[in-house]
C-alpha cells in the first residue's frame, strides 16, 4: 500500500502506519498510490465519531465533522494470499493564516518595516519566512528591510505552526521613494575642453520609471538616469537635477560650480612635399596650431623627438611613418594632431645600348644600372638576329661579356635584341625592350 502526500512508518507491531494532516479543511480525497497487477479489491474502513464509513473505491472521499484525530484501515485483496493492509491516522487541525503589513516613508529612501499579523486556530506559530523578492529573506515576525533599488516587489510571508500546518501570503510592495541627490566625494570635476563627464555617481535608488531632468549649465539638458555629457567650451558650470518618482515624490539638487572646463590648444600642421620616395624623403613640417606654448614632435621612426616649432625631418628607408604633433596650452591642457606618411620605394633600371668586348678595359660588359632595392622577379634575355637566345639571367647585377652564355668566343659584331622584365617595389610588372650593339 502507498498513499500520496502522507507520512508513513512501521509501528512496533510491524504494521504499516500512514499519517495524514489536514489544516483548516474538513473534506479530502485520499489518493491511493498502491500498485500491483494483482489488486482486485480495495476495502476501506474509517471511524468517524460513532459511525464507520465503508468503501471499495480506489480513492476515497471523506468529510470530517470537526477538528480531531480519526482512524482508518485500508485493505487490498482481503482474504487473499496476495494482499496488504495499512492503518491510517488523519489529523484535522484548524487553519493557519499568513498575513502581514508594511510601511515606509514613500518619499524618503529608508527601511521598509514589516509587521506580522498571522494566526493559527490551534497551537503556536513556530516559523516565519519573508521572501522580499530581491534575493533576500527574513525569519522574524517583525523586522525591517532595506531595498537597494526601486521597483514593484511581490513580498511573500510563509508561516508554520506547531501542528506542521503552513500557509503563504503574498502582497505587492511598490517601492519608489525619492532618491538621495548627493555628490559622494563633494568635489567639483575639472578637465580640458572638450570635457566628457559621466554622471554615474550622483543619483542612486532610481531607474527609468522616474522622470529625470538634468541641466548642465551650458544650455543643454538630458532625461537619462546616468547621462554622458561633453562640455565643448571653457568655463565653470553649475549642474542641477530634478527627479519625480512614479508615485509623485520629488527631489532636486543644484551643484554650484561643479564642472570646470579648462581651455585647450588646437593642434594642426601641414607638410611638404606631399609625395615621398626614397629619392625624395626630406619633409618640411609647418606648425599651424592655435593657443599653444610648447611643441613636441615624433616621426614614427627611430629618430629622437623634436621640440622645434616647425622642424625638417628626413625619413631613412621606406614604409609608413606616423608623425605626431603634441601641443600644450598655458592651462596645462594638450591637443594632438597626426598623419601617416608613406615613403614609397622607387626602383630604377636603365639599359646601355653598346658593348665593346675587346679587352681594352672600356665598356667590356653589358648590364643595366639603377636602384634595384625592392625589385622582384627580374629576368633579362638577349637574342641574335636569327632569334637564338645567347644570354639569360635572373640577377640584375650579372653582366653579359659578349659571349654566348658568357662562355667561348665573342659573338660577331652586330645588333642584338634585349628584353628585361621585373616587378617594382609596389608589385607592378615592368617590361623594357631595347637593342645592344656589339663592336669589337
Amino acid at each position: 500500500i502507498e498513499l500520496e502526500n502522507d507520512t508513513s512508518y512501521i509501528d512496533d507491531e510491524g504494521r504499516k502506519q500512514f499519517v495524514l494532516n489536514l489544516c483548516g479543511e474538513s473534506e479530502t480525497v485520499i489518493d491511493n498510490g498502491s500498485f500491483s497487477n494483482t489488486i482486485d479489491n480495495y476495502n476501506w474502513e474509517f471511524y468517524i465519531g460513532s459511525d464507520t464509513v465503508f468503501s471499495n473505491v480506489k480513492d476515497i472521499p471523506l468529510t470530517f465533522p470537526d477538528f480531531g484525530t480519526y482512524e482508518g484501515i485500508m485493505m487490498l485483496n482481503p482474504g487473499q494470499v496476495c494482499g496488504d493492509t495499512g492503518y491510517m491516522t488523519i489529523n484535522v487541525y484548524p487553519e493557519i493564516v499568513s498575513d502581514f503589513a508594511f510601511e515606509y516613508d514613500t518619499c524618503i529612501y529608508g527601511p521598509v518595516v514589516f509587521s506580522d499579523s498571522s494566526y493559527t486556530g490551534a497551537g503556536d506559530i513556530l516559523a516565519w519566512e519573508y521572501d522580499f523578492d530581491d534575493g533576500n529573506f527574513g525569519y522574524e515576525p517583525d523586522l525591517q528591510h532595506f531595498y537597494l533599488a526601486p521597483g514593484a516587489y511581490d513580498v511573500a510571508l510563509t508561516v508554520r505552526d506547531s501542528n506542521g500546518c503552513e500557509n503563504t501570503m503574498t502582497r505587492l510592495l511598490e517601492f519608489f521613494p525619492a532618491p538621495s541627490l548627493e555628490i559622494p566625494d563633494g568635489e567639483a570635476l575639472e578637465g580640458c575642453d572638450p570635457f566628457s563627464v559621466y554622471f554615474d555617481n550622483l543619483v542612486t535608488q532610481i531607474d527609468s520609471t522616474y522622470q529625470i531632468l538634468w541641466d548642465f549649465g551650458d544650455n543643454t539638458t538630458s532625461d537619462q538616469v546616468d547621462p554622458v555629457h561633453i562640455f565643448t567650451s571653457p568655463g565653470i558650470f553649475t549642474v542641477s537635477i530634478d527627479v519625480v518618482s512614479p508615485i509623485g515624490c520629488e527631489a532636486s539638487a543644484v551643484y554650484e560650480d561643479y564642472i570646470s572646463v579648462l581651455p585647450s590648444p588646437v593642434a594642426a600642421f601641414e607638410y611638404s612635399p606631399l609625395e615621398l620616395t626614397n629619392f625624395n624623403n626630406t619633409v618640411d613640417f609647418t606648425n599651424l596650431s592655435e593657443d599653444e606654448i610648447a611643441w613636441y614632435w615624433t616621426f614614427g621612426d627611430e629618430s629622437p623627438p623634436s621640440y622645434e616649432e616647425s622642424p625638417t625631418h628626413t625619413f631613412e628607408g621606406f614604409g609608413e611613418y606616423e608623425t605626431v604633433l603634441v601641443v600644450k596650452h598655458e592651462s596645462g591642457c594638450f591637443d594632438t594632431a597626426s598623419v601617416v606618411l608613406a615613403v614609397n620605394q622607387e626602383v630604377t633600371y636603365f639599359l646601355p645600348n653598346a658593348i665593346s668586348p675587346n679587352n681594352d678595359g672600356v665598356n667590356e660588359e653589358f648590364r643595366g644600372v639603377g636602384v634595384f632595392d625592392g625589385m622582384t622577379e627580374f629576368k633579362m634575355g638577349i637574342w641574335n638576329r636569327w632569334g637564338e637566345r645567347i644570354f639569360a639571367t635572373e640577377d640584375p647585377t650579372q653582366s653579359w661579356n659578349g659571349r654566348k652564355n658568357n662562355e667561348g668566343d665573342i659573338v660577331p659584331d652586330g645588333v642584338y635584341v634585349v628584353v628585361v622584365t621585373y616587378k617594382d617595389a609596389m608589385g607592378e610588372p615592368i617590361e623594357l625592350k631595347g637593342f645592344v650593339t656589339v663592336v669589337k
